[in-house]
């Protein structure tokens, strides 16, 4: 029987990363912020970090997931307490969450067709949210 290290490709996705090798300076860019709440795909860091049960689990780390990294206190989402840090993506504009970054990416690049909204819908340990965040309008400057 022959032992080989697993390529990247097949790693968990949730899976613990080091920020000092060339594979976690990578994993760190790996975030994006809209109006103040900060998505990031989940890693094993923040199932410990969030206290997310349903991830501790070997068993369940093999799926894509988009956490939220933080919301600043300047956000809606701060003020309403309706998104938290540590929640779990699951639908964005009304649909099931992307299964790569870069589909998220794609995803939250423009609001919702309908409302002209980003609605994102989240879950916390059981604890489900619905949140809808206002476009905010660019005004150019003369």
């Amino acid at each position: 029987m022959t032992h080989r290290e697993p390529t990247y490709q097949e790693l968990p996705e949730i899976r613990q990363t080091y920020g000092y090798c060339d594979e976690g300076k990578f994993e760190a860019k790996q975030k994006t912020q809209i109006q103040g709440i900060v998505f990031s795909p989940l890693r094993l860091q923040h199932v410990g970090m969030f206290k997310l049960l349903d991830y501790m689990a070997p068993t369940n780390q093999y799926q894509f997931k988009v956490v939220v990294e933080g919301v600043s206190p300047e956000s809606p989402a701060y003020a309403t307490e309706s998104v938290h840090a540590g929640s779990i993506v699951t639908h964005i504009n009304d649909e099931p969450v992307a299964d790569s970054w870069k589909g998220v990416l794609k995803q939250l690049a423009s609001p919702h067709k309908e409302t002209n909204c980003w609605v994102i819908d989240t879950n916390y340990n059981g604890q489900k949210n619905k949140f809808a965040m206002a476009v905010r309008k660019q005004v150019a400057i003369k």
